[in-house]
This record gives structure tokens, C-alpha cells and sequence, in this order.
């Protein structure tokens, strides 16, 4: 996937009830525009389905949304959430991209064409900007991956701890 996300499969003791009154005190309605939230969390929770994204006092485009599905299974429940990031970050890293490669074609193409044309000076030039131009898409996929990864760990955390849940794999 080209842009940062995380899928999760939880296992928790709890039953459909029990979840929605464990999340309960942390998740409440988006504060207003410059109020103070009063929990730690924003969103909606049902017995069968749950969205969320934390409440932070700062801004950052990579803040993760989660939407988790509820299913009773003998005993307990099988809790599947999948985090993406916002639908802004998504546009602005596509136009980022699109951007970077564009550029990219255009400086490769015009290193080429000095090159048909024996101009030594213009392949210098353009395979250089060629060059340093292709940092940007690097840079930008390593941005909105720390950046996600970064946001996501804590509410990934806090929905292990809330649905006592053993941690994730340390492979990922």
C-alpha cells in the first residue's frame, strides 16, 4: 500500500457490551473548534462498531482514524480495527507524489534529450536535478510513514490495553 495504514485482529476476553462500556469514558463527540476536549478521544462507539481518532491539542496530518468492528465469539470477541490516515494527508501526499514524478520525467527527459543533442553541459545539469529531484518521493513515503507510525503506536496500545489484549508482533 503507498500510503501508511495498520490492520488489526484482536482477540479480547470481553464481551460486545463490555467493550462498549470499557470505551465508553475515553471516546466522546469532536470538541468545537478551538474548545478543549474532555476526552482522550473522538468519535463514536456501538456494540457492533466503534470510530475513533485521538484528541490532540496540536495539529498533524498524519493522525490515524480507526474504525473497529465487534463480533461476539464464544466467550468473548473478535475485535477487527483498521487505522488510515486522514483523507487530507492522503490528497496532499498523491499531489506531493504526482508532483515529484512529474519533475522527474521531466528532468530525466531532458537530461536525454541534451544527451541526443551532444550537449555534455545539459546531461551534467539535468542528471544532477534528476538526481536530486528523486529524494522528494523518498522523503515524502519515509515522512508520512514515521510520522503515521508515530501517532499510530499509542492508539494501537491503548486498544490492546482497553480490550486486554496481549501486545502486537514485533515484526512490523
Amino acid at each position: 500500500m503507498l500510503f501508511p495504514g495498520r490492520d488489526l485482529e484482536i482477540e479480547s476476553s470481553l464481551e460486545p457490551l463490555q467493550i462498549y462500556e470499557a470505551f465508553a469514558p475515553y471516546v466522546g463527540p469532536a470538541p468545537m473548534l478551538g474548545a478543549r476536549a474532555y476526552t482522550p478521544y473522538a468519535g463514536s462507539v456501538s456494540l457492533a462498531v466503534f470510530e475513533l481518532r485521538p484528541n490532540i491539542n496540536y495539529r498533524n496530518t498524519f493522525l490515524p482514524f480507526a474504525t473497529g468492528r465487534v463480533w461476539p465469539v464464544g466467550g468473548g470477541s473478535r475485535v477487527v480495527v483498521t487505522m488510515r490516515m486522514g483523507i487530507v494527508a492522503r490528497v496532499f501526499m498523491a499531489i506531493w507524489l504526482a508532483m515529484a514524478f512529474g519533475f522527474m520525467l521531466l528532468t530525466g527527459g531532458m537530461a536525454v534529450i541534451t544527451g541526443l543533442h551532444g550537449e555534455s553541459g545539459g546531461i551534467v545539469v539535468f542528471g544532477g536535478l534528476f538526481l536530486f529531484i528523486c529524494i522528494f518521493p523518498v522523503f515524502g513515503l519515509l515522512l508520512a510513514r514515521s510520522g503515521f507510525r508515530r501517532e499510530a503506536d499509542p492508539l494501537e496500545k491503548f486498544l490492546r490495553e482497553i480490550l486486554r489484549a496481549p501486545p502486537s508482533p514485533p515484526y512490523r
